[in-house]
């Protein structure tokens, strides 16, 4: 009797744990973990003092084996044994969430509770997501970013765990058979969850979902709806835009006035201007320079251009999207001779000129200091400047951020000499900025002013008329800044006090703004989220095809094992150009990454599940096509499934944690509801 009141206790534990593992898939790893581990123990308890195996058979028992041999085979070959391992482990506690659905419940009405409250959890959570993503869109940043919110996890990583729903609720609505009442709730959950998955604008959930519903479409043999829509992705392909343009306008009495815009045929990312005109950086175009609104020269380079800027009198340097720096002399107007090719020893992400001395911050190597244009080896490195992707120097004091971190050196003849402060600041800010012994930290409620010392730094003033700032610029002694909402402030901050002298509400997010002569010059670009799929120079596309070439040459160096599930950091530096200096620790590409670090033999295991998995699910459909719920829930795991697959071009989501526990829960809610059907019956 007692140990029957243990069971049923234990009984009603697992299913608790199950619940918060459902709520949970689509919102925190930390409570999923929870409720996956809290399942599996107690199921082992059960087994220990029951003796009898809960655990059922899922059909991928020999790959699983097979893949587990690869990781085992490949981290004891790797030249990071302790590391591979490690990573072993972490794929391995992830099977069992298989095993553990497929044990957790024995009847199929509990089958579909789990799945509808799987369901209702994710429409909660794209419900908050969606208020944060307007949250997002009001303080710009999708303009400023081109990504959604991160409320919940990155949001290229939520856009694939939404794809999911989304996917799902369209399996249901299109292939249940059931009242009016129904359908109409359930293609409202499906507009919910396909909001949340165009609020993240990532392409990878975008594109993943399109080809999951394409597949669900395809085996139902919905012509009439896969026609218009192959029709309809043609059109908006032509119809998609891609816009770049300067904007120019008088700037008199503090007043702006437009002027003109000129159209570039590049993407315009920095104006420089001259006594003439200006000069563009015109990304895959090069440099322009123009007079008036007149194209005068062009200057094509080894790879597009972010930056152009003066070093000393008559050299300038333009900065390329792969990090390289072009040092270019110019002794006549717009007559360009590049005299030399040089980068930092890391990834450059940004370049200051000050004291005759040329700044270039690596956050992953350092601060390199260049002394002079004529002589590139006179540099000097402080590889103790790390993990900072923003700075400011001046002649007295180099200031360096991260988020909210803020560190400020003092300087001894441009050189840095003694670190002065070094703190964490509130997390609500926006953009650091500094020149001349003065701080300014915009957040999106107020403006704080802050004097630098040789002892440290001091609040002086603060203003809440200007916010939400996402860049400074200081322009022939004039101090502008941009913020969200777009707007356009003019300040001045002597005497230690910030007075604003000008506010202009803009109707666009600029890139850049400069100013000279009278005339604000203002970049902006707007990339189209399709035709950025097949852009090569689109930087997320650029650094994912650097990388895809690694990982080919690490897997022809090591065919049958690869390399160990390993960070491919090093590997990286070892096999890329001298000059592409973006480190990541994976390939972003579920198969390039798989045949680099496991080898052919591992490659062969992974495909072989996805196959396997394919071939499972769709026996499941086909035996019960057109019966209520399972062949509407087994429909949709084939274009779930689909999605991962496709959106795993891009991604390494076969490591994901969110990801692939999403794939095998799916996955044995099928296989488990299949096995309910045919013992009731």
């Amino acid at each position: 009797m007692e140990r029957n009141k243990t069971i049923n206790v234990v009984d009603k534990l697992i299913i608790l744990f199950m619940i918060i593992f459902l709520l949970s898939l689509t919102n925190s790893i930390f409570v999923n973990q929870v409720g996956y581990f809290g399942s599996l123990l107690l199921l082992l308890f059960k087994y220990f003092i029951t003796k009898e195996n809960p655990f059922e058979k899922s059909g991928l028992e020999l790959v699983f084996v097979w893949f587990i041999l690869a990781e085992l085979i490949s981290g004891l070959l790797s030249i990071n044994q302790a590391y591979a391992l490690n990573n072993l482990i972490k794929r391995v506690l992830l099977i069992p969430v298989v095993y553990v659905t497929l044990a957790s419940f024995k009847d199929f009405k509990t089958g579909k509770k789990y799945f509808w409250i799987y369901i209702v959890a994710s429409l909660v959570t794209s419900l908050v997501y969606i208020y944060s993503a307007y949250d997002a869109y009001k303080h710009g940043v999708y303009g400023l970013e081109g990504a959604g919110s991160s409320f919940f996890q990155y949001p290229i990583t939520a856009s694939e765990i939404i794809s999911f729903s989304v996917v799902f609720l369209f399996a249901f609505l299109i292939n249940e058979k059931v009242n009016w009442k129904y359908k109409f709730l359930l293609l409202i959950a499906t507009i919910i969850a396909a909001i949340s998955l165009i609020a993240t604008y990532k392409r990878t959930g975008w594109i993943g979902t399109a080809f999951g519903i394409f597949i669900i479409l395809l085996i139902k043999k919905e012509w009439k709806i896969i026609i218009p829509g192959i029709v309809l992705v043609i059109v908006l392909f032509f119809l998609q835009e891609d816009v770049s343009r300067v904007f120019i306008y008088n700037y008199d009495d503090s007043k702006i006035s437009y002027v003109n815009t000129i159209e570039t045929d590049g993407r315009a990312s920095g104006i420089f201007p001259t006594d003439s005109g200006f000069i563009l950086s015109d990304y895959e175009n090069g440099l322009v320079a123009y007079k008036d609104t007149s194209v005068i020269k062009k200057l094509i380079l080894q790879a597009p251009v972010v930056n152009y800027f003066t070093w000393k009198e008559n050299y300038f340097i333009a900065h390329l999207i792969d990090t390289r720096l072009i040092l270019l002399k110019n002794e006549k107007p717009e007559e360009w001779k590049i005299k030399d090719e040089f980068v930092s020893p890391g990834y450059t992400v940004k370049t200051i000129v000050n004291n005759g001395k040329l700044y270039v911050l690596d956050p992953d190597s350092g601060l390199t200091v260049f002394n002079n244009p004529e002589n590139l080896s006179d540099s000097t490195r402080y590889p103790e400047i790390i993990k900072y992707n923003s700075f400011y120097v001046d002649s007295d004091f180099a200031v360096f951020s991260l988020n909210q971190r803020l560190t400020v050196f003092s300087l001894d003849e441009g050189e840095l000499s003694n670190q002065i402060y070094d703190s964490t600041l509130s997390k609500d800010i926006t953009k650091i900025y500094y020149n001349n012994s003065k701080i300014l930290l915009s957040s999106n409620k107020t403006l704080k002013l802050y004097r630098v010392y040789s002892e440290g730094i001091t609040l002086v003033d603060s203003t809440n008329e200007v916010k939400g700032v996402y860049l400074f610029q200081e322009s022939k002694q004039k101090l502008f800044a941009l913020g969200s909402p777009p707007a356009l402030y003019e300040l001045s901050i002597g005497n230690d006090k910030i007075d604003l002298l000008s506010k202009s509400s803009l109707d666009f997010f600029p890139q850049s703004i400069n100013y000279s002569n009278g005339k604000i010059y203002f970049t902006y670009v707007e990339r189209s989220k399709l035709n950025s799929i097949w852009d090569p120079y689109i930087p997320s596309n650029f650094v994912r095809l650097s990388l895809w070439r690694v990982g080919w040459e690490i897997f022809k160096d090591n065919p049958l094992f690869g390399v160990g599930d390993i960070n491919m950091g090093e590997y990286q530096k070892k096999y890329r150009n001298y000059y592409e200096k973006e480190i990541h620790g994976h390939l972003h590409n579920n198969f390039i990454h798989v045949l680099a670090s496991l080898g052919l033999f591992g490659f062969l295991a992974v495909c072989f599940m996805l196959m396997k998995m394919y071939f499972i699910n769709y026996r499941i459909f086909k035996e019960h096509k057109g019966r209520e719920f399972i062949s509407s829930y087994s429909l949709g795991v084939i274009g779930a499934l689909s999605a991962f697959i496709v959106s795993g071009l891009t991604e390494l989501n076969i490591w994901d944690h969110e990801i692939i526990t999403l794939v095998y829960f799916t996955f044995a809610l099928n296989v488990a509801l299949n096995r309910c059907i045919k013992n009731e019956s």
